[in-house]
């Protein structure tokens, strides 16, 4: 009786509790293959723009080989028509003094045509330099958008006509730079650290002050927000090493004001005892030691030296360079050993 009608409701709750368990499956499946398909689409997506930078790559060499080449073509033609021109200088001078009526079209004609080659090559010459400068900008944009893919800091991959507009863009930049005499901007470098640390996403934090770096400080979320930054674990490591690479930045900046003055002091000095003397003085201002000692690595002599004064009289002790890092570093000396591991 009343006990079977309880069973039943238990049985009917676990039923409907059974069958959202199954729905809430179902969708988390369904999520999950989309997730995998879209990974699916980016992996590809990556490798086919990796394909196109290696290709871009191996062109734009291919093209700065032939424009080498054309441009060497030239430089010799140039010089074989300088030299024609001479000799047919030398030749109407002579002609002029002898008062002769000998025929020299024959050499005028050689020499129009020779000048009409160089014209042709110069042409040829200037083109593929624009195709060098077009292979060098689609290669950057290449590489850009293949960067953003790998810091997931993009929001759908660029399409062949965006790709083309960015490369006209970049085109257009290098040859105004060109023009004005400045150099191309250089790619993203990879950041280093100048306060290394046991990071367990060393990566990670490398990517992102490289992003900052790259980006002038514009986009700091957008990496923080991206697919590169799953965890908030990963999240805390990079902003703890923004904090202190700043810290870094900060104390060589502190330090710089004495650098300068310290440099203004001895930059006046002529005789290289008085700047050893002068550089471990201030050497030793600046680390807070009580003695410091410069040598000097002459890679020609294969020795480090450094001189003293002894009296009125200045003495110079040298030792040898070690050959290679795998030497032995017993009884070497601090200097060698610290020249070894710089």
């Amino acid at each position: 009786g009343e006990g079977d009608a309880n069973v039943r409701v238990d049985i009917i709750r676990l039923r409907k509790r059974l069958h959202t368990t199954a729905m809430d499956l179902q969708v988390t499946r369904e999520q999950l293959e989309r997730a995998q398909r879209e990974l699916q689409t980016l992996r590809s997506d990556n490798d086919e723009l990796r394909l196109k930078y290696t290709n871009m790559e191996r062109a734009m060499k291919g093209a700065s080989a032939e424009l080498l080449e054309e441009r060497y073509k030239s430089d010799e033609l140039s010089k074989q028509v300088k030299a024609m021109g001479q000799n047919l200088m030398s030749i109407m001078g002579q002609h002029d003094a002898s008062g002769g009526e000998k025929d020299i079209s024959g050499l005028q004609k050689r020499c129009f045509k020779l000048v009409q080659q160089n014209t042709a090559l110069t042409v040829q010459s200037r083109l593929l330099r624009r195709q060098k400068g077009w292979a060098e900008a689609k290669a950057r944009v290449l590489q850009e958008e293949v960067t953003r893919v790998y810091l997931g800091t993009h929001d759908q991959v660029k399409s062949s006509s965006e790709l083309e507009q960015d490369t006209s863009k970049e085109f257009e930049k290098r040859e105004a730079a060109a023009a004005s005499g400045a150099d191309p901007r250089d790619g993203a470098k990879i950041c280093k650290l100048l306060l290394p640390a046991q990071y367990k996403h060393k990566e990670a934090v490398v990517d992102f002050l490289t992003h900052i770096t790259h980006t002038c400080g514009n986009d700091v979320h957008g990496f923080l927000q991206s697919s590169r930054v799953f965890t908030e674990g990963i999240r805390n490591e990079c902003l703890t090493g923004l904090g202190r690479e700043y810290f870094a930045h900060w104390r060589l900046f502190r330090q710089l004001p004495q650098v300068l003055r310290a440099t203004e002091r001895i930059v006046h000095l002529s005789d290289y005892l008085d700047a050893f003397e002068a550089y471990t003085k201030e050497l030793s201002a600046l680390l807070g030691c009580a003695h410091a000692k410069l040598w000097v690595a002459d890679q020609f002599r294969q020795v480090l030296w450094t001189c003293i004064r002894v009296g009125t009289e200045t003495q110079t002790y040298e030792l040898p360079l070690p050959k290679g890092r795998g030497a032995d570093l017993r009884g070497i000396g601090l200097p060698v050993a610290a020249c070894l591991d710089h």
